[in-house]
């Protein structure tokens, strides 16, 4: 079932409303709602439905409210594009989907709430020495620009068992790239996987 955006930021409100700590989900707009909290003072999130989040998608959105604190898009087969993730940045706004939401309502500070897989990933690329900037293409794409070596791309999956499908359908979402980091802690490769991934001259780590 296709739903509209008002039926989709109604769904998400009752997702949110069952939360501990929330108190009464109101939709604010189509697009938008407010969440109060027990433990910190209320904020307002936009909800968005789209396949690829860009910056075309936000920008109607955050002129109009700019009360807006995170943006969470609900398919969980979708990608934002870095130059989204930028604009939301820019605006001090957090991004993310359905999961990130809930996990924003814990946080005091929504507009700084980053997710921790990619906090962690971000943190270590731009401490390395070997590394001079690291640009970000998609949520889970990344271009490592090293002192004296050839660039690095990489896809950041969080798998905890990473298949030859997931090696296949990341190729087919994000074009060619070099590496597969697997960011789950307790995450591996199957056989499959190393075995589809060596073939297309990808590696993978943990």
């Amino acid at each position: 079932m296709v739903r509209s955006a008002e039926q989709t930021t109604q769904w998400v409100a009752g997702i949110i409303s069952k939360l501990p700590g929330v108190g009464g989900v109101a939709v604010v707009s189509p697009n938008s709602i407010r969440i109060p909290r027990d433990s910190y003072g209320p904020f307002v999130a936009g909800i968005i439905s789209v396949k690829v989040v860009t910056v075309e998608i936000l920008q109607p959105l955050l002129d109009v409210d700019s009360a807006i604190e995170i943006i969470a898009n609900v398919p969980k087969e979708s990608a934002w594009t870095g130059t989204a993730i930028k604009y939301a940045a820019d605006h001090c706004v957090a991004f993310g989907g359905i999961k990130d939401l809930m996990s924003a309502v814990t946080h005091e500070d929504v507009r700084g709430y980053i997710r921790q897989e990619y906090g962690f990933v971000e943190r270590g690329l731009t401490q390395h020495s070997c590394v001079s900037r690291v640009e970000r293409e998609f949520d889970r794409v990344y271009q490592v620009h090293r002192r004296e070596l050839p660039p690095l791309r990489f896809v950041m999956l969080n798998e905890y068992t990473l298949t030859g499908e997931h090696v296949r359908t990341a190729r087919c979402r994000y074009g060619a790239f070099d590496a597969i980091l697997i960011s789950n802690p307790n995450g591996g490769a199957t056989a499959g996987a190393r075995e589809i991934a060596n073939s297309m001259g990808i590696d993978i780590f943990k």
